[in-house]
C-alpha cells in the first residue's frame, strides 16, 4: 500500500505520473517516426531530459531507434527570444490579470534589469507591473533580440535548424507532447 511506502504519498504518485508522461512522449515519438522520415529528434525542457535519458536507456538496451538530443530550454525562454513589441495592448499577455509580483520577479520574467517602481521587492499589482513593462519597453525588446539571436546560434549547435523534419518533443501546457 501507499502508506507501506518509503517515501511520502504524494512523490510515490507523482513518480508514477512522471513515468506516465515519458512513456506517451516515447510512443508519441515512435508513432511519429513511423510515418514519416525524420532529420532529428530533440528532447527539451525538464520532462526532456528524463525521456531523453530513456530514449538513450532503450537504444542501449538494443531497441534500433535513432540518436536523439536533449535540448536544455524552456517555453519562457522561447516566449522571451520572441517579444518584439511591448506595448500597452502587448503587456496583457505578459501579465496575468490577477497576478502580483515583485519588481525583481519582473525582471527576471522578461531577462532584463527595469527601472521604476518604489522597492525591488514591494509587491507590484498586475496594473503597475504592466506600466513599468511599457515604460522599460526598449530595454525589454533589446534584452529580447539579444535572446533571440543565441537562442537561434544554441539551436544551430544542436542540429535542430538543419534541413529536414525534425520532432520537438516537450509536455507543453495543452498536453501535447510533440511540435
Amino acid at each position: 500500500t501507499y502508506a507501506d511506502a518509503d517515501g511520502p504519498v504524494a512523490a510515490v504518485l507523482g513518480a508514477g505520473a512522471v513515468a506516465l508522461l515519458v512513456s506517451a512522449q516515447i510512443v508519441d515519438v515512435l508513432n511519429a517516426i513511423k510515418d514519416r522520415p525524420v532529420a532529428g529528434i530533440h528532447f527539451v525542457a525538464r520532462d526532456g531530459f528524463i525521456a531523453h535519458e530513456v530514449w538513450d536507456a532503450l537504444r542501449s538496451a538494443g531497441h534500433d531507434l535513432p540518436p536523439a538530443t536533449y535540448t536544455a530550454l524552456s517555453r519562457s525562454v522561447i516566449w522571451r527570444a520572441g517579444l518584439t513589441a511591448v506595448t500597452e495592448e502587448t503587456v496583457h499577455r505578459f501579465i496575468g490579470d490577477s497576478e502580483t509580483m515583485t519588481h525583481v520577479r519582473l525582471e527576471r520574467r522578461v531577462g532584463c534589469a527595469l527601472t521604476g517602481g518604489d522597492s525591488p521587492t514591494a509587491l507590484l499589482s498586475a496594473a503597475q507591473a504592466r506600466k513599468i513593462l511599457v515604460q522599460n519597453a526598449q530595454s525589454i525588446e533589446g534584452a529580447s533580440a539579444v535572446l533571440r539571436q543565441n537562442l537561434l546560434a544554441y539551436l544551430r549547435s544542436h542540429g535542430v535548424l538543419a534541413p529536414g523534419h525534425h520532432l520537438i518533443v516537450d509536455l507543453g501546457w495543452t498536453g501535447s507532447t510533440i511540435a
